[in-house]
């Protein structure tokens, strides 16, 4: 795993914000339609109190640490498959995206962030989102990306340990 940190970053980030930006896009085209078919989403956000656009979040959330997970799995498949690592160096690769996972989780809970306050709570006027809301919205993506690419990179190192064949671990 030859690369730098500063390039697994810089890509990892702006593959994931892409993502969101895109996610977020969907808020403005169902901002006024009336989703009768989505009760499930309702009663949740009754049961939270919650208005519905504030529980959006949550696929939004998955969405990032799949992503962030696929992507750490995909590098540890190409560097196996190079041998530039193997079994044995399990910690290593795990301290190299923990340190990647961090600034990434950091740089998207902030991009993150000021998605939710501009769009959510000044352009499309929800007043559920406040800053104890995007507090911990922001929060669980740092911790999903990190725990996403914890085991998106170890899967694969496991898979080849146990005899399987890593690339089926590409997404995990």
């Amino acid at each position: 795993m030859k690369k730098k940190y500063w390039t697994l970053l810089i890509v990892g980030v702006l593959v994931v914000a892409l993502v969101i930006v895109l996610a977020s896009c969907g808020n403005f085209s169902l901002k006024d339609k009336d989703l009768d078919e989505d009760e499930e989403m309702e009663d949740l956000a009754d049961d939270l109190d919650l208005d519905a656009d504030t529980t959006n979040t949550g696929s939004k959330t998955g969405s990032t640490g799949g992503n962030s997970g696929t992507q750490a799995s995909v590098a540890v498949i190409r560097a196996l498959s190079l041998g530039e690592v193997d079994f044995s160096d399990v910690l290593a690769v795990l301290w190299k995206e923990v340190r990647v996972a961090f600034l990434c989780g950091a740089a998207l809970a902030a991009a993150n962030f000021v998605k939710m306050q501009l769009v959510d709570r000044a352009l499309l006027g929800n007043s559920e989102v406040t800053m104890a809301v995007c507090l911990v919205v922001c929060l669980t993506v740092m911790f999903v990306v990190i725990f996403a690419k914890c085991v998106g990179c170890s899967l694969p190192l496991l898979a080849e340990k146990i005899g399987l064949d890593p690339a089926v671990m590409a997404s995990p």
